[in-house]
């Protein structure tokens, strides 16, 4: 309770931002870029909360860096009652035995997820072109929009993190939508694509990492189970309260 209340004390005379992406997920800046612009907008602490990754924290802990507090960050995808529910880690080390294998995890459910994403979106829009086709294609576009960036931060093919996103951006480019919003809600779901999410890890296993860290944990999506008393006790050590438009 004294934690909780020490945070909120916290972030009454600071300006804090607990929860950002960076181009490591699906956002559109780089790790580099996100910093400064967090700086630029008087960012007094920073976390970045890639979707299952710490590159973002890899590519930055070598670097001089004036500005805010940076404090590691993740947001960890995970599954419950067939709901994908994510966790935001905050403020772990990145030496963390056990970090590298959620994440390895991670890494190769999302590639299996895409895959079957692909294979959806092949047999839907009868595409001339094979899963694996459409999968290089996406992975590309990713590339490309880490090379974008001014900050140098560019992953590797092996490495490189493909979600919803990234496959709306590609259906937009193709033509097959006329706005992003449209991609989730006629071609990428969460209830259309319900039965992918068992790849991830499930919601049990993600608190537990989030206890082992020892370290601030909280539901960043709510909203998804406000309505189950059972999920919401226990659930993490705090909630993200904001609502932004997503899809």
């Amino acid at each position: 309770m004294y934690r909780q209340l020490l945070l909120i004390c916290i972030a009454m005379t600071l300006n804090v931002d607990l929860h950002c992406h960076t181009t490591a997920s699906d956002g559109s800046m780089g790790p580099l870029e996100v910093y400064e612009r967090a700086r630029d907008q008087g960012v007094d602490i920073l976390a970045i909360t890639d979707h299952d990754s710490v590159a973002a924290h890899q590519f930055l802990k070598n670097k001089t860096l004036e500005g805010p507090r940076l404090i590691t960050g993740m947001e960890l995808s995970t599954t419950w009652s067939a709901m994908e529910i994510h966790i935001v880690g905050l403020n772990f080390s990145l030496s963390h035995p056990d970090l590298e294998k959620i994440i390895h995890h991670q890494r190769s459910a999302r590639k299996q997820r895409s895959l079957l994403i692909a294979n959806r979106l092949v047999k839907k829009l009868k595409l001339d072109i094979s899963a694996d086709v459409l999968m290089d294609e996406v992975i590309e576009l990713a590339l490309n929009r880490q090379k974008q960036t001014a900050d140098g931060f560019v992953l590797s093919r092996k490495n490189i993190q493909t979600g919803r996103p990234h496959f709306a951006h590609w259906l937009l480019e193709k033509g097959y939508i006329n706005e992003l919003q449209a991609a989730f809600d006629k071609h990428l779901s969460h209830q259309k694509n319900r039965q992918l999410e068992g790849l991830l890890a499930s919601h049990g296993s993600g608190r537990s990492l989030d206890q082992s860290f020892e370290r601030l944990g909280c539901i960043s999506s709510p909203g998804k189970i406000q309505n189950d008393p059972h999920q919401t006790q226990g659930s993490g050590q705090g909630l993200q309260t904001g609502r932004w438009p997503r899809p």
